[in-house]
């Protein structure tokens, strides 16, 4: 019994003085250390503001900064799922608060020249490898990863044409998600709004599941996009194989009466009036569409329409019958 007992102290003091030590180097070292790897990997000058560990050893980070590529104002997973190897870390149990995600790119205008001369670039905001270097110093897997609070920013500009769009107040869970984006499927389940002043369905809830696989530009998921009063608007399913990407689903022709509702009179088209009537009438109108893009280059004004429109009253259910 008396062997037991002084196992058991040794042990604890040496658990004790590990925990002691691990917490001093987190507060003296840990800030500097971060700051340093994660500007190598991201190609960008990275800050944070504190390092601290937490309870049960949980790693925290406050107000990390990656210059228009991420940010959060707090980061924190399990210490004791940290693995590290010499390519790469491997995380688990990421939980991230109040984060803003970018995805910037803007493609330059072709400049008329000679004939040997090299084609106009795509200069894109989002990291890069440092120069010189054939990939990253080390990689990062996160096998879990909880978003709370999230907001994504997309814009893509191209030579007489913008696409920008925001998705505020979001959500999301996510399984083996790397950087840079490795050769493997990383399953979503994404909740937000979505916000952009070119889309007639703005200001709608949008969720979108399923999995990604980005260097080979391959995707399938589910989207479904819920009207302000609750019902469903859009309903598609997105497939890509090799950039080739294709949507297919059901629109709610009453969504795109909703842009009438903050339209000055002297803005609404014949387009407008028709599709605000149909809206205040009770009919829900749906009809099938297609969208065939790039999944590097996404375009929705490559939209058709095809199969038979499909007419339901919503009041039927809400006028009693006569007697």
């Amino acid at each position: 019994m008396r062997f037991f007992r002084i196992f058991f102290a040794a042990f604890f003091s040496v658990f004790l003085l590990t925990c002691l030590g691990l917490i001093l180097f987190i507060h003296t070292q840990g800030k500097s250390l971060v700051e340093d790897r994660f500007s190598r990997l991201f190609n960008k000058p990275v800050t944070i503001e504190r390092i601290h560990l937490g309870w049960p050893l949980r790693l925290q980070v406050d107000d990390l900064i990656i210059p228009k590529v991420f940010s959060a104002k707090h980061v924190s997973f399990n210490l004791g799922f940290l693995f590290v190897s010499s390519p790469g870390i491997v995380l688990s149990d990421v939980i991230v608060r109040e984060a803003v995600v970018y995805y910037l790119s803007t493609e330059a205008a072709a400049v008329p020249a000679a004939q040997d001369s090299q084609p106009a670039e795509k200069k894109s905001l989002t990291p890069e490898p440092a120069a010189g270097q054939a990939s990253p110093p080390w990689r990062i897997l996160i096998r879990n990863l909880l978003l709370h609070n999230g907001h994504f920013l997309y814009q893509r500009t191209r030579p007489g044409r913008l696409l920008q769009f925001e998705i505020r107040d979001m959500e999301l869970k996510a399984a083996d998600v790397t950087y840079p984006p490795a050769d493997q499927k990383m399953m979503f389940d994404l909740k937000g709004r979505l916000v952009s002043s070119r889309l007639p369905f703005s200001g709608n809830l949008v969720r979108l599941r399923g999995w990604l696989d980005y260097p080979a530009l391959n995707m399938d998921a589910q989207v479904n996009i819920l009207q302000k009063e609750g019902a469903e608007g859009v309903a598609a399913q997105i497939k890509s194989v090799n950039n080739d990407m294709k949507i297919n689903g059901k629109l709610n022709l009453g969504l795109l009466g909703q842009k009438m509702e903050h339209t000055s009179v002297d803005d609404v088209s014949l387009r407008d009036m028709v599709l605000g009537s149909l809206q205040s009438s009770g009919l829900e109108l749906l009809v099938d569409f297609e969208i065939k893009t790039q999944m590097n280059d996404i375009q929705f004004d490559k939209m058709s329409f095809s199969g038979n429109l499909e007419v339901k009253d919503l009041l039927t259910s809400a006028v009693p019958a006569s007697q």
